[in-house]
């Protein structure tokens, strides 16, 4: 337990865990633009497709097969906007200033939580402080 206090009672803990969720934070928000400029040409591509087959299906095609192909690049096109709106989820959800409000409340709180919680918390926060020691 006086481990974990001391780990605990590391005034540069916060700045530490804070210094490394920016860097990992500064790597997300292009990866995610990058996924979510993919997905958006991917969506051009399946319009262009739908409105050629549309224009087929128009101008007298074989309506069976041709409808079949365009109801496949709808779902298809409903998948990618649903990829989309993930991707912009994540990227709202990525705000590192709520993040760090957490943990430091979490770490400021451990000791008080620690000593009010249930035997089998304790076991828990214990493994978890002991995993992220070692």
């Amino acid at each position: 337990m006086q481990c974990i206090k001391d780990t605990l009672g590391d005034s540069d803990i916060i700045l530490k865990v804070e210094q490394k969720l920016q860097l990992m934070f500064d790597c997300q928000p292009s990866e995610l633009l990058r996924i979510e400029k993919e997905i958006n040409n991917s969506l051009l591509s399946v319009d262009g497709k739908i409105n050629r087959w549309l224009k087929a299906f128009e101008a007298g095609s074989e309506s069976e097969s041709v409808l079949q192909r365009i109801k496949v690049l709808e779902v298809k096109k409903q998948e990618l906007v649903e990829q989309l709106n993930n991707v912009r989820l994540r990227n709202q959800q990525s705000n590192i200033t709520d993040l760090m409000g957490e943990i430091k409340s979490f770490i400021e709180s451990f000791e008080k939580n620690f000593e009010n919680a249930p035997i089998e918390e304790k076991k828990l926060l214990l493994q978890k402080m002991v995993s992220g020691i070692v």
